[in-house]
């Protein structure tokens, strides 16, 4: 009985070293993202942000014409801080999720631009930085759709998306 007492007590004791190891350097590291579009990245971290493409304006497709209150992009900013700048190193930023009104369905019509360069679902930009700060600029637009079935699911709706920013340290 005193075997499976110690057993139990060792194996408890290793958990709680466990645990209070991975919270210490949580704390530590401060991984943050913030809806200000402020960001604090760590040495070989991740953080993962998610945001609306917001504008006071009604997003139109690129082809249409602009009335009163239409815009052809929107425009979101990224600041980047890394915690410990290296040369060389970069930061990847990557499109995991965009929709819109909360589907995918017609997602297909959004370009995003992850520093002026366009991606689609999955795809990065690398960016080597010359300081601890990059500025990353997401630019939205919208095709012309096809049907007046897909133009109704998208006009007026809310362009949902995630972005994941990874410092990538050079070995």
């Amino acid at each position: 009985m005193k075997k499976n007492y110690k057993s139990l007590l060792s194996i408890a004791l290793v958990l709680l070293l466990v645990a209070v190891t991975a919270l210490t350097f949580a704390y530590w590291d401060q991984l943050t993202g913030s809806s200000n579009g402020e960001i604090t990245l760590g040495e070989g971290q991740t953080v993962t942000v998610s945001g609306s493409a917001i504008s006071t304006k009604k997003l139109i497709p690129t082809s249409a014409v602009l009335g009163e209150g239409d815009t052809r992009e929107i425009e979101v900013t990224y600041t980047v801080t890394l915690k410990k700048f290296n040369s060389g190193d970069s930061v990847k930023a990557t499109l995991t999720a965009l929709t819109i009104n909360g589907a995918e369905t017609h997602s297909g019509l959004v370009n995003v631009f992850l520093d002026g360069v366009e991606v689609a679902k999955n795809e990065f930009v690398s960016v080597n930085p010359n300081s601890d700060t990059v500025v990353f600029v997401v630019k939205f637009t919208l095709d012309e759709p096809g049907d007046q079935t897909a133009y109704d699911a998208i006009k007026a709706q809310k362009i949902d998306y995630t972005i994941t920013f990874d410092y990538v340290k050079t070995i």
